[in-house]
């Protein structure tokens, strides 16, 4: 894992401005125009106007007199090749920004301990939070959260949840990595390769704990509650439950599949395994006592992606244009939003009302959870969005595209994010791998 532990620097707003220079980017039949930082220049009270090919002009069901707010997030650069997931994977934590402290770089209590500190000075790399009168069911840590991403770049690479901040990658994958996620704590990580191998990384020093090989591409990783069990699952159709806690132990095996395993995840307190396959609707659940089917919750499509609420009640899943919502105790339907584009990705936060998603149409989206309604249409990314996540806070929400670059959106404009550095930054901000702004409007 590289490290370097430097402290953020902001360059001034002249220095690496992009030109504003139109691009062509096809969609299907058709093409829309951007400028180069993803924002359109054709606005009126009226809506979006998206220009097409030949001048014709539509609004993509965006109409209306009332102005919608226009964000600049923040971009992460790094990766050279498109993003496929990201995670902050935090269970059974629900915070509000009114339950956080943000203490000073140096500032930490008695009874903690720095775990990520500056080569050079020794000071804390991350701003540490503390949780006030909020219940927590897993161990927090005491750095605050965590962004995990995975791209065919085979650098999976750890960031600072809120500020985007690159503080290390994980090296030694030799294919494209597919997936990638933490455990509660983010003590562990886990990825998942076409180099047919998943790995288990110290996600405190960057080392690499275990590698469990296998015999084709490994496409979803995902760690049990209490971070003793690791699941696989891919090309081999089948899901592989491995002990942590004994890696030499040959793992459990969920077979019987007709298609490559696209994403799986542990739900019902580790009892049960949601798994989604490529070419096949609906998505199997199994019981690891007995590694059988028990049902099938059935969907139209196959199903795209698949996510459990921070709070581990809730469950996500997209296919086609349309969002479901699941009870994840009972498993049943709690409802369904269908969608203006194909979505790639969809991410829930019930605390706030909201849900974001993504897609080919390389924008992404903010809806009412009750209404269904298009809160935002976030503009930026110029390519498909495979992977949208919200925050463990709820305050933010992150979109991983084709483009190679994270995006840091805000949920709520009339809650401003915390600056979490010494400076205030306006505008959008680019941060490389080695955790410098090197770009602010």
């Amino acid at each position: 894992m590289v490290n370097t532990w430097r402290s953020v620097e902001t360059i001034p707003s002249h220095v690496g401005h992009a030109s504003r220079r139109s691009a062509s980017y096809a969609r299907g039949f058709e093409s829309l125009r951007f400028d180069v930082d993803g924002t359109e220049p054709w606005e009126t009270d009226e809506g979006i106007q998206v220009v097409e090919e030949g001048s014709t002009t539509r609004t993509g069901g965006r109409t209306g007199s009332m102005a919608r707010r226009q964000q600049n997030p923040l971009v992460c650069h790094g990766h050279s090749r498109p993003i496929v997931e990201i995670n902050y994977r935090c269970e059974g934590c629900s915070l509000s920004r009114q339950d956080v402290h943000v203490r000073t770089k140096n500032e930490l209590l008695p009874q903690e301990t720095p775990r990520r500190r500056n080569a050079a000075n020794g000071s804390v790399k991350v701003h540490v939070l503390t949780h006030r009168n909020v219940r927590i069911d897993s161990p927090e840590t005491p750095d605050g959260y965590f962004l995990i991403s995975a791209s065919k770049d085979g650098q999976p690479m750890l960031r600072n949840g809120t500020t985007g901040d690159w503080i290390g990658t994980f090296e030694g994958h030799k294919g494209a990595v597919w997936s990638a996620c933490l455990n509660s704590t983010a003590t562990l990580a886990a990825t998942g390769s076409a180099d047919f191998t998943a790995g288990v990384w110290d996600a405190i020093t960057g080392e690499q704990k275990h590698e469990f090989e296998h015999k084709h591409i490994v496409r979803t990783v995902d760690f049990s509650r209490n971070s003793n069990m690791l699941l696989t699952g891919g090309y081999e159709k089948c899901v592989k439950l491995y002990d942590i806690t004994a890696p030499e132990v040959e793992p459990n095996v969920i077979e019987g599949f007709a298609s490559p395993i696209h994403s799986a995840l542990f739900v019902n307190n580790d009892t049960m395994v949601l798994v989604a396959n490529n070419d096949e609707a609906g998505v199997g659940v199994f019981d690891l006592r007995t590694l059988t089917r028990v049902r099938t919750l059935p969907t139209d499509l196959p199903v795209m992606d698949m996510e459990l609420s921070q709070d581990g009640k809730y469950l996500t899943t997209c296919d086609g244009r349309v969002v479901r919502f699941w009870d994840a105790s009972s498993l049943s339907l709690v409802k369904s939003v269908t969608c203006d584009t194909e979505v790639e990705s969809a991410s829930l936060c019930l605390e706030r009302g909201k849900f974001a998603v993504g897609g080919v149409d390389m924008w992404v989206h903010l809806h009412d959870y009750e209404t269904g309604k298009e809160l935002e249409c976030n503009k930026g990314h110029h390519g498909p969005v495979h992977t949208v996540r919200f925050a463990p806070t709820g305050d933010l929400f992150s979109s991983g595209s084709e483009d190679g670059t994270i995006r840091i959106w805000e949920t709520d404009p009339s809650t401003p994010v915390v600056a979490m550095d010494h400076e205030e930054v306006e505008g959008s901000r680019s941060v490389d791998t080695k955790g410098m702004a090197i770009a602010a409007n």
